[in-house]
């Protein structure tokens, strides 16, 4: 059995080797470093997708709707890099943002055609 303070010390030092920037030492147990977390992702960002929706929905022509998804696509691009998001990310970020984007489309088109509910699949 494993004292206590061995395991406190241990990941007191991951911890502090870590925050330094210098990656763990690999000494033959199963520590690995914990993946990035992003603490609000793009596709629970309700309002924004809500709003992205409903401008998608506004929009008259298929330019128009492209246009508009550039424009936001870029718009999450610099917002991931201010947030310092790694690069390999991003697209599977936005791409979670957009399918969001799309299940709100489809339940508002629901809604508008009088459906009391999406089905559910």
């Amino acid at each position: 059995m494993t004292d206590q303070s061995d395991l406190f010390d241990a990941s007191a030092s991951l911890v502090a080797r870590t925050s330094a920037g210098t990656p763990p030492k690999d000494n033959g147990s199963s520590v690995t470093p914990s993946p990035a977390i992003l603490p609000f992702p793009l596709a629970r960002r309700l309002g924004k997708v809500r709003d992205v929706a409903n401008k998608l929905l506004t929009r008259t022509t298929e330019r128009a709707v492209e246009h508009y998804r550039r424009q936001v696509t870029s718009a999450l691009q610099v917002h991931l890099q201010v947030k310092r998001v790694p690069a390999e990310d991003h697209q599977g970020e936005i791409a979670r943002f957009w399918l969001a984007v799309d299940c709100e489309v489809a339940r508002r088109l629901y809604i508008l055609r009088g459906d009391e509910r999406p089905p559910v699949s």
